[in-house]
């Protein structure tokens, strides 16, 4: 079945975010008398959203008010997001390659913060639709924010041409709740281990190698 369209992860699948989430994370760590987090700590806690983010980050914050650490965090991370930022080896190629097939963004990030880092890294040349977090709606595992993509993407129907990629367990719980062919990316911040054991159709080590399993 010829693929009708590709989403895709942003976080850990097509950019290397850690720095920038790190930076942010730590500025305010600091500013509540907190010790800085490395790298390694704080990719452990992405994936589920800016919410569980701040939740795991600042877990050793007595008191820890998480709506307003959030809406700090948020503030800080929004003004610094492409700063370290960058696409991981090889994505820009694979989106030139696949550019003739509608491609979209489905992230757990805020939509603005995705839309920042897709248009300031150039994703945007061939980046078709931008869906991220926004009120209301429940985030992956769940496939509404996959839904809303497939709906600007003007994808009807749900089977295994529509194609999922990302590098943790809920980008392929989301994508084969709606029959979509998945893939993981084992490159990525994810858990490698809990991400196969979700089953992806596929597994690939470099985004490149995404180019011939989609032209087959």
């Amino acid at each position: 079945m010829d693929p009708r369209c590709i989403l895709f992860d942003l976080d850990g699948t097509l950019v290397d975010s850690v720095g920038d989430l790190t930076a942010a994370a730590n500025v305010v760590r600091a500013e509540h008398g907190l010790e800085t987090l490395p790298e390694e700590t704080v990719a452990a806690h992405v994936g589920d959203g800016a919410r569980k983010l701040v939740e795991r980050a600042f877990s050793d914050l007595d008191g820890l008010d998480v709506d307003s650490v959030l809406e700090r965090f948020r503030a800080v991370y929004l003004d610094h997001c492409t700063e370290r930022t960058l696409p991981y080896p090889g994505v820009n190629a694979a989106l030139e390659a696949l550019r003739s097939i509608p491609m979209g963004i489905v992230s757990n990030k805020p939509q603005e913060m995705c839309e920042r880092i897709t248009v300031a890294l150039g994703l945007s040349d061939w980046i078709d639709a931008v869906v991220g977090a926004r009120r209301g709606v429940a985030v992956k595992p769940a496939p509404a924010l996959l839904e809303l993509a497939l709906d600007e993407l003007g994808v009807t129907g749900r089977d295994a041409s529509i194609w999922m990629v990302g590098d943790s367990a809920n980008d392929v719980r989301s994508g084969r709740s709606l029959g979509a062919t998945t893939v993981g990316v084992t490159y990525g911040i994810g858990d490698v281990e809990i991400m196969r054991a979700a089953g992806p159709t596929h597994v690939i080590d470099r985004m490149e190698r995404l180019v011939p399993l989609v032209r087959g």
